[in-house]
């Protein structure tokens, strides 16, 4: 019949109904002005997750220097050397190595929040290996660059919630890596600026999964979708929607049946 098997009534109402999948990635960002004859070439989405907010407290601005009766009036070398820890005005206390007058070496950097980093400096900055831990639990060990998240590291939210391992730049998210949440949904593949962007594989713990092009965070571009159900559809999608030429298929028990053509938003073709 064609390119592909014409699917049975039945099977066109399920899809209508249950194809819609919008909250596979979490996100409900929707394109502005979207219509199936004006397709958005790109969507925008704000992370929403969490990851990046321990770093947007706690790891900027780094102070340079901790300033206290302690350390005033103290000779500057420029040699790596131990000191006794010193308490900054602001509530913060470092232990660790100096240089310059400067965190430099190893050392803990404890803060009034309740907040500790604990590995390398460089120059008053983490830098090198370390793990930061935040007031809630949450805990971040890697590698530092200039006092940002930059290379290879591991973030843990707390109480389980969730976690990342993989790479990261300048705080954020970027390169490769691999995501987990509490529910069991499961996420490796490529991120961007912090959310998921190139090509991925994402699951669900009931059995749903998505194999392909991802776009701030959202189904874009060309991939394949398994339902839990055994329905399978392969081919275009826009900003988290079945949106452009692709093909449904039903599993042998249903009928085996497929339908191939245009999708509107989640809408099979007519």
């Amino acid at each position: 019949m064609g390119q592909a098997v014409v699917a049975s009534e039945a099977s066109r109402s399920q899809a209508s109904k249950e194809s819609y999948w919008p909250t596979l990635i979490g996100s409900s960002c929707q394109p502005e002005g979207f219509s199936c004859t004006s397709q958005p070439s790109s969507c925008s989405c704000k992370e929403k997750d969490g990851f990046a907010s321990i770093f947007g407290k706690l790891s900027r601005p780094w102070s340079s220097r901790v300033d206290s009766e302690e350390s005033s009036g103290e000779e500057e070398t420029d040699s790596l050397e131990w000191k006794p820890p010193v308490m900054g005005s602001d509530g913060s206390r470092y232990t660790g190595q100096w240089k310059g007058g400067h965190w430099h070496g190893e050392g803990q950097l404890e803060r009034a929040d309740g907040s500790v980093y604990e590995g390398g400096f460089k120059d008053g900055k983490p830098h090198g290996q370390g793990r930061l831990q935040a007031p809630d639990g949450s805990v971040y060990e890697g590698q530092w660059r200039q006092g940002r998240a930059h290379g290879e590291g591991q973030y843990t939210k707390a109480g389980g919630a969730g976690n990342y391992e993989g790479q990261w730049l300048e705080d954020k998210r970027s390169g490769k890596g691999s995501e987990q949440w509490a529910d069991g949904c499961r996420y490796r593949g490529s991120y961007w600026n912090g959310v998921k962007h190139g090509r991925g594989f994402y699951q669900t713990p009931e059995g749903a999964s998505y194999s392909g092009d991802f776009h701030t965070d959202q189904m874009h571009g060309e991939g394949t979708y398994q339902f839990a159900d055994g329905r399978v559809y392969s081919g275009s999608f826009r900003c988290g929607h079945m949106t452009g030429y692709g093909r449904m298929s039903w599993p042998s028990d249903v009928d085996g049946s497929s339908l191939s053509g245009t999708w509107c938003h989640g809408e099979p073709p007519r």
